[in-house]
């Protein structure tokens, strides 16, 4: 198999074998190769798994539908998880769509929430604040709200619905100033959002999930690493791993061309980095035996790279720069206040081997309490509805 990745203008191809990662190292594609990659990611979770020979649709080798069930239950999915057991069933009301709102066998939107699940999708954010300003105005309700998606916090206000102007006419009407007001004031319980990027009052960094749509077909794999993983058996340090599935993003994420950038200099050699791909099925297998893995920012503000690393007792080491070079998002700085044993930078280049090994020192012994008390779906739900403040 062949894995493309691009680095500024330039393009790096690597060979991957079946079971072992690949040190990746530059040389020349054709434009061709880049294309069909795009083409790929466009179709989804569903396409980029097929070029790997996995089908998202089977249930991962070795696994059944009931260890599904009971993986799906024990952790936290926050993503691709509407129609799951676990932790979106948990909530009142929940929709990645309008038409889940009004789906009846979701939601009972006669009975006033305690707490929503919802995408951030303008149009069922608009409705989700209709329906409650309409249905309960004046009904006093600790409501908490949990927001999926990508759409960061900044742009949230910014966002536009569909009008009719003075002369009939439809158009963009900004509502910018009004979303994040009125989601304070339905929701006084606090919202979580995932696209964490600016703070605001009555918001938090909602701690990211697992994929449920990518799980399905891994969930052995991840089980099995899960079980394996030891603070104790840590013989490597470093792993910087990324853009396997999404190596578009390398032009577009600051955070992301700098890394591509660093991440072989000599520097981050004599550090311990080790630039490596691996396949999905042995992703979880290799990362267990790591300190460290360096997650640069998605497409989202936040990776579901965080959750796998310390699921398997390994520190994620992450930067606070945005979408454009210079920005800083807010996440990482508030899931430390809310417990989570991270290394967050303003650039790569502050790891050395000194400071690895000083943050291995103070991170490893939170490892082991937070995957037990802080990684499940039971975990993220006390902390999400207020039972905690902070999860160790």
């Amino acid at each position: 198999m062949t894995f493309i990745r691009s680095m500024g203008s330039a393009l790096l191809l690597a060979v991957l074998p079946a079971a072992d990662g690949v040190q990746m190292t530059g040389t020349g594609v054709l434009a061709a190769a880049r294309v069909d990659r795009s083409a790929m990611v466009e179709g989804g979770v569903e396409a980029m798994l097929g070029a790997e020979g996995i089908n998202s649709e089977e249930v991962s080798e070795g696994g059944s539908e009931a260890g599904l069930v009971s993986f799906f239950e024990k952790y936290p999915h926050t993503r691709f998880s509407l129609d799951k057991p676990g932790f979106v069933q948990r909530f009142d009301w929940k929709a990645t769509r309008v038409s889940h709102f009004k789906n009846a066998s979701l939601n009972d939107l006669k009975k006033n929430p305690k707490t929503v699940y919802a995408s951030t999708s303008p149009d069922v954010i608009n409705f989700l604040i209709k329906t409650l300003e309409k249905n309960f105005k004046g009904k006093k309700t600790e409501r908490v709200l949990y927001v999926s998606g990508d759409l960061p916090l900044s742009k949230l206000d910014k966002e536009g619905k569909v009008t009719k102007n003075k002369k009939g006419a439809k158009g963009k009407k900004p509502v910018k100033g009004k979303t994040i007001e009125k989601l304070h004031k339905l929701f006084p319980g606090g919202v979580w959002y995932e696209s964490f990027d600016v703070s605001k009052k009555g918001f938090r960094a909602a701690p990211v999930g697992l994929n449920a749509q990518y799980m399905r077909p891994l969930y052995t794999f991840a089980e099995t690493a899960i079980a394996a993983a030891s603070v104790e058996n840590k013989p490597r340090m470093a792993l910087a791993a990324w853009g396997r599935f999404h190596p578009e993003l390398d032009d577009k994420i600051p955070a992301r061309q700098k890394l591509a950038h660093w991440v072989d200099t000599d520097p981050a050699v004599e550090a311990g980095i080790e630039h490596k791909t691996y396949a999905p099925k042995d992703f979880w297998a290799k990362l267990r035996l790591y300190k460290f893995l360096l997650v640069p920012r998605s497409g989202s503000v936040q990776s579901p790279r965080l959750e796998e690393s310390l699921l398997l007792l390994t520190v994620p080491i992450v930067t606070r720069e945005g979408e454009k070079t210079g920005s800083k998002e807010a996440a990482y700085k508030d899931l430390k206040t809310l417990g989570y044993p991270i290394v967050v930078l303003d650039d790569w280049s502050e790891i050395t081997a000194p400071k690895l090994d000083q943050w291995w020192e103070e991170l490893h012994p939170k490892l082991e309490s937070f995957r037990k008390n802080c990684l499940t779906t039971e975990g993220f739900w006390q902390l999400v509805t207020g039972q905690v403040e902070k999860c160790e």
